[in-house]
């Protein structure tokens, strides 16, 4: 039984599409059905509901760390799973002078000190069905960049992106798609 929290989200909902499709039991997990699956039990947990703002997270950055670290540090401690997967955004690895990137590395940190049996799944950036923010969503909408010189951009489907995740459900340690290793 894998349990899927964010499963209404952009990524979880992709994900759910491609878990079912490969033959997986999923329970749904979302705000309003939290506190019934919390005492469920998993073999493979999966946290696909990491908040997705950096901007708002700049101004804002303990409430990101409330829904970033707090939420994980609930699901590591107080959930039952055999496996647990951590949905992150590459920002973990290369924004770590930003309160997003820091407390995504927070939330990983504690992800990979529980067990070696885990994995971090680290997305670049997505595009896709359902998009409504991002460098991709403004490009289409006409809106305002704030890009740095040195940016570089990789983009995945997120349908794709979720394929794979499903692929890697084995493996453990740090895994990147759309930037690094796929």
């Amino acid at each position: 039984t894998v349990g899927l929290l964010g499963c209404r989200g952009f990524v979880g909902s992709a994900l759910f599409q491609a878990l079912h499709k490969a033959g997986y039991d999923v329970a749904s997990v979302s705000r309003d059905t939290y506190e019934e699956h919390r005492n469920g039990r998993y073999d493979v947990l999966i946290n696909s509901a990491m908040p997705s703002q950096r901007f708002w997270a700049l101004n804002n950055p303990l409430q990101d760390f409330e829904a970033t670290v707090t939420l994980t540090a609930d699901l590591i401690y107080n959930w039952h799973w055999s496996k647990f997967v951590q949905i992150s955004p590459v920002s973990a690895r290369c924004q770590l002078d930003h309160p997003y990137g820091l407390n995504k590395s927070c939330a990983e940190t504690l992800v990979l000190n529980q067990s070696a049996n885990n994995l971090v799944i680290r997305l670049g950036g997505l595009y896709g069905r359902g998009l409504d923010k991002g460098t991709v969503f403004d490009v289409m909408n006409g809106n305002r960049l704030f890009v740095h010189g040195d940016s570089k951009y990789n983009f995945i489907d997120v349908q794709r992106a979720a394929g794979i995740i499903v692929q890697k459900l084995d493996e453990t340690g740090i895994v990147e798609i759309g930037a690094r290793d796929q």
